[in-house]
C-alpha cells in the first residue's frame, strides 16, 4: 500500500471516529435533557445546535444528567 493510501485511510478513520463521537454526544443530550427541552425550548426548531443553545442560559436550572451531557457534548466538540 502506498504512503498516500495509508494516510488517506488514516484520515478517513479519524473523521469517522469524530463523527460518531459527536453523534453520541448529541444523542446523550437529547436523552438526558428531554424534560428540560419540553420545559424551556418547546417552541425552538430542532437542529444546528439550536436546542442546546436554548438550554445553555438555563444551566443552573437543568438536572445534573442534562447539564453533564451538555458539558460533555461541548468538550467533544472542542476536541474536533
Amino acid at each position: 500500500m502506498s504512503r498516500f493510501s495509508i494516510i488517506t485511510v488514516a484520515i478517513a478513520s479519524l473523521s469517522l471516529g469524530l463523527a460518531s463521537t459527536d453523534a453520541s454526544a448529541k444523542s446523550k443530550v437529547r436523552k438526558a435533557c428531554k424534560a428540560e427541552v419540553e420545559k424551556f425550548c418547546a417552541d425552538i426548531q430542532k437542529g444546528h445546535g439550536r436546542t442546546k443553545d436554548c438550554l445553555k442560559p438555563h444551566m443552573s436550572e437543568l438536572s445534573a444528567p442534562c447539564s453533564d451531557a451538555i458539558k460533555a457534548s461541548d468538550e467533544a466538540k472542542a476536541k474536533k
